[in-house]
């Protein structure tokens, strides 16, 4: 567990967080939703949340960036953001998939199958599948809306929890827990933190942003 000061940026949504980890907590979370993919918004958002912990950036040892999938703008935003603080102060970045966070932040009971969800517009979503205590079965994939049915089919009869916004448009189901309302909706900064706090740093050429698809369209 990493000990040190930690700040996480995700911005795979118009919905943009930034939070401060110390301690093995969250010590504060901004968030602010956004039309602009978080271009000029974002860094405010970070000073804002640094002045109210009364953090200089020279004393955050690690930066967590959340890498997408979501908003092809909004992640490459996030992610300069982050490199330009490494680059200035040479603190560690630990890359963070969107889909991951999702996941943690369901809180899966430990015999539950988890799909997380992330809109993809277009009558499309990403999708993520993890198997009981948070192995991938199917990792991230662009699927149309009504074949997310069949993704939940593969868990036979256990029960899943589906998270994140496009949840909420699912029939319900035996077994099935949909998990759609804040903090399940889209992806956070604190969840970021918590999953960044556990593992090692991301060698900065591999913080990269992931698109699933071809990123043929600005969102």
């Amino acid at each position: 567990m990493y000990g040190g000061r930690i700040v996480a940026v995700e911005t795979s949504t118009r919905f943009g967080t930034v939070a401060a980890w110390e301690g093995g907590r969250v010590l504060v979370e901004r968030e602010e939703s956004v039309h602009n993919a978080h271009g000029e918004s974002l860094l405010p958002l970070v000073d804002r949340t640094l002045a109210e912990v009364g953090w200089a950036p020279s004393t955050i040892g690690r930066w967590a960036v959340g890498v997408g999938p979501g908003s092809f703008t909004g992640i490459r935003v996030g992610i300069a953001t982050v490199k330009g603080v490494e680059l200035a102060t040479g603190a560690e970045i630990v890359a963070v998939t969107s889909l991951e966070a999702l996941a943690r932040a369901a809180e899966p009971a430990a015999n539950e199958w988890t799909l997380a969800l992330v809109d993809a517009q277009k009558g499309e979503v990403y999708a993520e599948l993890r198997l009981p205590g948070g192995a991938l079965h199917r990792p991230a994939l662009v699927v149309r809306t009504e074949e997310v049915a069949t993704l939940c089919a593969a868990r036979g009869e256990a029960p899943m929890v589906v998270v994140g916004a496009p949840a909420a448009q699912l029939p319900p189901a035996p077994g099935l827990r949909a998990a759609h309302a804040a903090p399940c909706d889209v992806a956070r900064a604190s969840v970021v933190c918590a999953i960044a706090a556990e593992r090692g740093p991301t060698p900065v050429d591999e913080v990269e942003p992931i698109y699933v698809r071809d990123s043929y369209v600005v969102k």
